[in-house]
């Protein structure tokens, strides 16, 4: 089956790698950081971990920005030019920006071959979407059983996180200094999740090691992706993929590292998991 006219527009919050959009034709809309009064674009895996040096360095958690509407009429304008239909996920309304400012371009240049879609997700869990999406793209099938692929895809996907330290957290609003300090006295970290298209915290536990093994601990057994995602923090995110790869020897298990977008308000040492569940269980 031949297949469908059909590109994947997303944003850098999806954590893609360059040769996978190269390999893809996906197009890429970059967030930006403001740091120091410099603005910095969140660009691809291979820029991330320059840029949490400087972020460390400046002891500083950047402003992070949606894309412009302008930014995203570009990338559909192109689509249409060549003559394909566009299916755009995004990054959390609850977080950003991006989709209100990506819905505005689709408007602009033309709603009736655009979707555009709010994955309630960041991060690793958008790359089962767009991996769901290119497989029925690579089907022949027609942008509505696409963006269905997806949206069943959302509905079977956890993203779980937990930090190394609570300054990040402190330093973004997410703890008050109370929090922060009886925290860090008692070694608590919390097992944050991305429901509902926003970061909640579960629980917390003592030390992060313990709420990786909850993280884990919730996993299905059914599971069919796993992605560990990580801020500067490859030992452990390594570690972590070889244990769950001998947990669930029937899915595909990866490591990826998390943008700045994210990353940025967790810190340095931070620890993802995000999986998604087989469809028939």
């Amino acid at each position: 089956m031949s297949k469908s006219p059909i590109r994947i527009i997303t944003d850098s919050a999806a954590c893609l790698q360059r040769d996978f959009c190269a390999r893809h034709g996906i197009e890429m809309v970059s967030l930006s950081l403001a740091l120091k009064g410099q603005v910095y674009e969140e660009g691809f895996p291979d820029t991330y971990a320059d840029f949490y040096a400087r972020m460390i360095r400046e002891d500083e958690i950047p402003r992070s920005s949606q894309p412009s509407v302008a930014a995203f009429a570009g990338a559909f304008e192109r689509a249409r030019n060549d003559g394909y239909e566009v299916v755009a996920p995004m990054l959390t309304s609850g977080v950003s920006g991006t989709y209100q400012s990506a819905c505005m371009a689709a408007e602009m240049v033309d709603p009736e071959a655009i979707t555009v879609i709010d994955t309630r997700f960041g991060g690793s869990a958008m790359y089962f979407f767009i991996e769901a999406a290119l497989e029925a793209i690579e089907q022949g099938k027609q942008r509505a059983e696409v963006v269905a692929r997806i949206l069943s895809a959302m509905k079977r996907t956890t993203y779980d996180m937990t930090v190394s330290t609570l300054d990040y957290l402190k330093r973004g609003g997410r703890l008050s200094n109370v929090q922060a300090f009886f925290g860090s006295i008692l070694n608590l970290r919390p097992h944050i999740r991305l429901r509902d298209g926003a970061l909640v915290a579960l629980n917390r536990l003592r030390g992060q090691a313990k709420v990786i093994d909850a993280i884990i601990a919730d996993i299905p057994a059914h599971a069919s992706k796993i992605s560990v995602c990580h801020v500067l923090a490859a030992d452990l995110a390594n570690a972590v993929s070889e244990r769950l790869a001998k947990l669930f020897p029937k899915a595909l298990v990866r490591t990826d590292e998390m943008g700045p977008v994210i990353g940025c308000n967790l810190g340095p040492g931070a620890l993802g998991i995000a999986y998604i569940e087989a469809e028939n269980g």
